[in-house]
C-alpha cells in the first residue's frame, strides 16, 4: 500500500445573533466559532509532513437597549469583524527565525550517540594557548597595573586580559572537571542510548530548540454596519515553539563492535571526546567560535561523528505557532461589546537535512565581551 496525501477539516458553528433597525431584522443565522484542518500523508510508517491549523473565536458579542426606533437594537450580535479570518494573521518576527537546516544540524549534534560530554582532545590542543595566555596575562597585568595609574588604556587592557583568561582558560576547565566528576552517570546514560540503538526502532529523541515571541498593537474597526460603529485596539501576541525529532540507527559495523566487546571503549571515548577527529580538531582552533557564529560548522562536525557506529535515519523539524488577537470590553454608553479574542494556531512537521548553514544572529553578551576584550589588545 502506497502513501497518499489527505486533507481533513471541520467547522463548529454558533449563533450570529440579531440586529433590528427601522423595523428590519437582520442576522439570525449561524457563523463559525471554530475552524480546524489537517493535511497529512496516509500510508505505512510515520513522521511524514504534517500541517494542522486551528482558528477559534470567543466573545465580541454586541448588545444595546431596544428603546429607540431609529437606533439599532443589537441582541447578542457577534461583531462583523469576527466573521472574516482574512483580517488577522500571525505576526512577522523582527529577528529571522532559525532555518530548518540549522535546527536539524544542531538537533543531530545534540542527540548523536557519539557526541562528547567532555572535550579531552580539544582541551589538550588548547592547553598550550591557555598556558601562554596565563603567562602573558600575569605579565601584562603587572605591566598594565603601572599604566593604569597613568591612563585608562592600561586599565582597559588589564581588564580585557583577565576576561579572556577566565572565559577561555578557567571556565572551560571548570566545566570539564565537573563533567568528569559525573562521568559514571554520563557513561551509564550513554550505554542506555546504545541499548536503544539495538532495538528495531533505533534511538529516537525529541528536543526543545527554542521559543520565540513577538508582540504588537493593532487598531481595527470591528463593527460598521447597521448603524453601529465600534473601533478598538487589539493586543496581538505571537509565540512559536520549535522542536526537533531525530532517529538514529546502527550501521553495518555496530553488531561486530558490540560482539567483540569493543563497544565499552567506544562509549567511553565518545563521552570523553578522547578520539582525534575533525570535530575535536575544529573545537581546538582558537577562532572557531567566531566562524560558528556565521556558519555552524561545529554542530555540523558533531552531527557527523561516528565513534559509536550509527547513522542519522531522519530528522524532522516541528513548529507550533500560536497568535492571539484580543481587545477589551467596549462601551459608548448605549452599545456594549464583550471582550473579543481570536486565536490562530498552526502546527507543522517537516523532514530536513544536516548541513553547515549560514546564519547571522545578534551577538550575545558573551560574544560582545570577547570582541571587546580582544579589542583592548590593540589599544
Amino acid at each position: 500500500m502506497g502513501k497518499t496525501p489527505r486533507s481533513r477539516g471541520r467547522i463548529t458553528y454558533g449563533p450570529k445573533g440579531t440586529v433590528t433597525r427601522f423595523g428590519s431584522l437582520n442576522g439570525g443565522f449561524s457563523v463559525p466559532v471554530l475552524q480546524e484542518s489537517c493535511d497529512d500523508i496516509r500510508g505505512p510508517g510515520d513522521c511524514d509532513p504534517l500541517t494542522i491549523t486551528r482558528n477559534e473565536i470567543s466573545g465580541g458579542v454586541i448588545n444595546s437597549p431596544n428603546d429607540n426606533f431609529f437606533a439599532p437594537y443589537f441582541n447578542n450580535y457577534r461583531c462583523d469583524f469576527a466573521d472574516n479570518w482574512g483580517q488577522v494573521s500571525h505576526l512577522s518576527f523582527t529577528d529571522d527565525l532559525p532555518s530548518d537546516s540549522l535546527i536539524a544540524t544542531q538537533a543531530a549534534a545534540r542527540t548523536n550517540p557519539s557526541r562528547p560530554s567532555v572535550g579531552v582532545i580539544s582541551n589538550l590542543l588548547e592547553l598550550g594557548d591557555i598556558v601562554r595566555l596565563m603567562r602573558d596575562t600575569v605579565f601584562q597585568l603587572r605591566k598594565d597595573a603601572y599604566r593604569a595609574r597613568r591612563s585608562f588604556r592600561g586599565a582597559f587592557r588589564a581588564g580585557g586580559n583577565s576576561w579572556l583568561l577566565g572565559l577561555f582558560g578557567v571556565a572551560p576547565l571548570i566545566r570539564d572537571l565537573k563533567s568528569i566528576s559525573q562521568f559514571a552517570e554520563l557513561y551509564i546514560q550513554r550505554c542506555k542510548e546504545v541499548k536503544k540503538l539495538q532495538t528495531s526502532n533505533g534511538l529516537r529523541r525529541t528536543i526543545d530548540f527554542g521559543v520565540y515571541s513577538t508582540k504588537a498593537r493593532s487598531a481595527k474597526v470591528v463593527q460598521s454596519n447597521w448603524g453601529g460603529f465600534i473601533s478598538t485596539t487589539f493586543d496581538v501576541n505571537t509565540v512559536q515553539r520549535i522542536r526537533a525529532h531525530t532517529r538514529w540507527m546502527p550501521d553495518v559495523t555496530f553488531n561486530d563492535a558490540y560482539a567483540s566487546g569493543d563497544m565499552a571503549r567506544q562509549v567511553r571515548n565518545a563521552v570523553l571526546g578522547a578520539e582525534v577527529n575533525l570535530s575535536s580538531l575544529w573545537d581546538g582552533l582558537p577562532w572557531s567560535w567566531l566562524v560558528n557564529w556565521a556558519y555552524d560548522v561545529g554542530s555540523f562536525q558533531r552531527a557527523r561523528l561516528n565513534i559509536i557506529p550509527a547513522y542519522l535515519s531522519g530528522v524532522h523539524v516541528m513548529r507550533h505557532t500560536r497568535t492571539t488577537w484580543s481587545c477589551p470590553f467596549y462601551t459608548d454608553g448605549r452599545i456594549r461589546m464583550s471582550p473579543l479574542t481570536m486565536t490562530l494556531e498552526s502546527k507543522t512537521r517537516k523532514p530536513s537535512s544536516v548541513s553547515p548553514t549560514a546564519h547571522f544572529p545578534l551577538l550575545s553578551g558573551s560574544d560582545m565581551g570577547i570582541l571587546a576584550a580582544l579589542g583592548t589588545k590593540w589599544l
